[in-house]
């Protein structure tokens, strides 16, 4: 993953030193970012509902869509980590990713129960339709230290190393 300064998290400055967020200080300023699975259950929630194919359009032609995720974990997200949205029950498969513009926030739940949920916003800059996803029987075969199959939140980070061959098997779909 090219690092960019345009999209590394901030540094919160000290009197003597810099700080980054916990568990994020490396030597290197591209190891300060993360990946997360977010997570799409067609059952529950229909992207297709709410601009799906237009998002994959509008990437297609290099735009840039901004979104927000739900994520069941309460910190950990900043600016410039990375996002891979899985597509869970049918069409299983990855079928977008992104990169964040946010930390975790509170909003109303996506259900419109009234309750709040914990999200993050991203820029998507790739978003493929079910039919053209990387499978998950590929995922699962080409990156198998990741429990495909078993990944019961949005917002589940992965390795560096499997961070590294996601990011390598995604270019080349």
């Amino acid at each position: 993953m090219a690092a960019s300064s345009s999209v590394l998290p901030p540094a919160y400055s000290g009197a003597k030193r810099y700080c980054y967020p916990p568990g994020r200080q490396h030597l290197s300023l591209e190891s300060l970012m993360a990946t997360f699975i977010l997570t799409n259950n067609p059952t529950h929630w229909r992207w297709e509902d709410h601009g799906y194919a237009q998002a994959a359009i509008e990437t297609a032609q290099g735009r840039k869509v901004s979104e927000e995720w739900s994520v069941y974990r309460k910190r950990g997200i900043a600016p410039g980590d990375r996002g891979f949205i899985l597509r869970q029950h049918d069409e299983r498969g990855i079928v977008a990713s992104g990169t964040f513009v946010s930390n975790i926030y509170e909003a109303k739940h996506w259900d419109a129960s009234g309750r709040l949920a914990r999200f993050a916003a991203l820029k998507l800059d790739r978003v493929l339709l079910p039919d053209a996803r990387l499978p998950l029987e590929v995922l699962l075969v080409e990156i198998p230290d990741v429990a495909w199959r078993h990944i019961q939140g949005s917002g589940v980070q992965v390795s560096a190393a499997a961070e590294k061959q996601l990011e390598r098997l995604w270019a080349r779909h």
